[in-house]
């Protein structure tokens, strides 16, 4: 056992981006796309890259590779959802802060060669840098082995999130369910206070939110605001889990 551990260890020593593809899942055909993906531009500044190599022309390519990945693969897994929640899916799963969190929780960034001035301020768990990380690794995977290559990494990186997940209300309800009813119906949703409970001093508004007449959803709150956010939250959630919306006349 204790020789197993150690003869892969000696592997990992002598091939340290065998590391890296096991971790993403997918094994290079062409190493030099993998290796170019690792250069942060403050490599090439302090002479230790080539001409122009750096990773940003790959991090043009990675960005289109994941949004065509993850419209793939939300439409082949829910034949059901409308393209209003197919795209606050891809959003949620291709936005910068995902893309962070899915760089830090696989470490990709004890990869990444940087300049002696970046990485003394922590360039390294620096979130550009990150984000720029996983986009120009999917950038050379789609070189080196086309949309199945990115299919293949982010699978594994996002893991279970790879869009199984239902789809998030965001921390502005009102204004993703305007959006909503303003491509489906052209019009703005109306929210109408329909009573209120509680004594003065801890006051709750109940409110409902329409459109064209149908009722979307209704939510309570300490405030009026409050309570028109909680019927969007509603409306919201009851649009992605049945279509409700989409019955509208």
């Amino acid at each position: 056992m204790i020789w197993c551990w150690s003869l892969k260890k000696k592997r990992a020593d002598l091939d340290p981006l065998a590391e890296l593809e096991a971790k993403l899942g997918y094994r290079f055909k062409d190493r030099r796309w993998l290796e170019m993906a690792l250069i942060h531009p403050s490599h090439r500044y302090d002479g230790k890259a080539p001409g122009l190599v750096d990773n940003q022309r790959l991090e043009f390519v990675g960005d289109a590779a994941l949004g065509l990945t993850v419209a793939e693969e939300l439409f082949r897994r829910h034949p059901l959802w409308d393209e209003g929640r197919l795209t606050q899916e891809r959003s949620r799963l291709t936005k910068s802060a995902k893309l962070v969190a899915v760089a830090r929780r696989n470490d990709l960034g004890r990869w990444l060669k940087l300049g002696r001035g970046e990485e003394s301020t922590g360039g390294r768990d620096r979130d550009s840098n990150l984000e720029d990380l996983v986009e120009s690794l999917l950038g050379a995977a789609y070189l080196d082995g086309g949309i199945v290559a990115v299919s293949t990494i982010f699978q594994r990186l996002w893991g279970p999130e790879s869009g199984e997940k239902e789809a998030e209300v965001g921390e502005n309800p009102k204004g993703e369910l305007q959006e909503v009813t303003q491509k489906r119906w052209r019009q703005q949703p109306r929210y109408a206070i329909i009573g209120m409970e509680g004594p003065p001093h801890a006051r709750e508004f109940i409110v409902q939110v329409s459109v064209q007449g149908q009722i979307l959803g209704e939510g309570r709150g300490r405030s009026r605001r409050a309570g028109e956010q909680a019927a969007a939250r509603n409306a919201l959630e009851r649009v992605f889990a049945d279509g409700a919306a989409g019955t509208a006349r």
